[in-house]
């Protein structure tokens, strides 16, 4: 999928009258729209996820290379009304495909954090189509969307749109990413348990209740940072006994350098209203 070389495109200027359907903006001024704009996207979308949020896409700027920063794009769709309907933030990265260096396009976010379960940030109603005549102006030679969703409704637009106008299109499943059942409570979860499993857990709650002071905390508002470090310091504990602290202080937990600035940023950005799916998401990374 090759096109002619032309850079990445300059945004566009809005107008309030009749605002166009596709917009190229830095990514900056993407997310100077607000968290509002995204996280309406966010409920509208029919796979949504912390990882296309705009907390988590505004802490990835605040942490990632100016040059990075700088190269990251986000195309914007617009109904006729002129209501943000659709997110696509993309930066240019350097690969190679069968030894060969190539030019792609791919997530803004690339790799850090381990998302995943990605799809583009949109409404059913968003005209995904229109954004492959503004596709085909970048410099590129293929588009490259790691971690995406194995449903991924708008994705699967954008693909469609694409094979039509004549591109090659290649799907390539690579992993499962793993999902947990949770139950809506702890009796709820005890009663999936076999009766000795049941009895030897209730017999630890009660051991750990004699002899050590158990106290629920939240750790909402101004505590939130502490919180997190008691978070932290759990995965840190089993994790050292099974001799896995090499990994974790160099991979995905123990995250130090730009990504422990990016897991502050994210985490003080999200402290306002966390939800438990998205910690949930993140603290299960799809690799190993």
């Amino acid at each position: 999928m090759t096109v002619p070389d032309g850079g990445l495109a300059p945004p566009l200027q809005q107008s309030s009258i009749s605002p166009p359907a596709v917009e190229l903006v830095p990514l900056r001024e993407a997310l100077a729209m607000g968290s509002e704009a995204w996280s309406a996207l966010q409920a509208a979308s029919p796979t949504p996820n912390p990882f296309m949020s705009w907390a988590w896409h505004r802490s990835w700027a605040d942490t990632a290379t100016p040059g990075e920063v700088e190269s990251s794009r986000a195309f914007v769709l617009r109904s006729s009304a002129g209501q943000v309907t659709g997110l696509f933030p993309l930066r240019p990265h350097r690969t190679r495909f069968r030894r060969v260096p190539v030019r792609t396009l791919g997530w803004a976010i690339g790799d850090l954090g381990c998302p995943d379960h990605l799809d583009l940030l949109a409404s059913h109603h968003a005209d995904i189509e229109a954004l492959v005549p503004r596709l085909d102006r970048l410099s590129w030679d293929a588009i490259l969307l790691d971690n995406v969703a194995e449903h991924a409704p708008n994705l699967d637009r954008l693909c469609v749109a694409c094979e039509r106008r004549g591109w090659s299109v290649h799907r390539l499943p690579t992993s499962r990413c793993p999902y947990l059942a949770l139950p809506d409570s702890w009796t709820a979860y005890l009663s999936q348990l076999s009766s000795g499993r049941r009895r030897g857990l209730r017999r630890g709650e009660r051991v750990l209740r004699r002899e050590h002071r158990v106290v629920v905390t939240d750790y909402g508002g101004e505590r939130f940072e502490e919180g997190w470090r008691c978070l932290r310091d759990l995965h840190l504990k089993p994790a050292a006994r099974c001799g896995w602290r090499r990994w974790i202080s160099t991979g995905a937990l123990r995250l130090h350098g730009t990504v422990s600035r990016w897991e502050t940023r994210f985490t003080t950005t999200r402290a306002g209203g966390i939800h438990g799916a998205d910690v949930a998401a993140w603290a299960a990374p799809s690799r190993p």
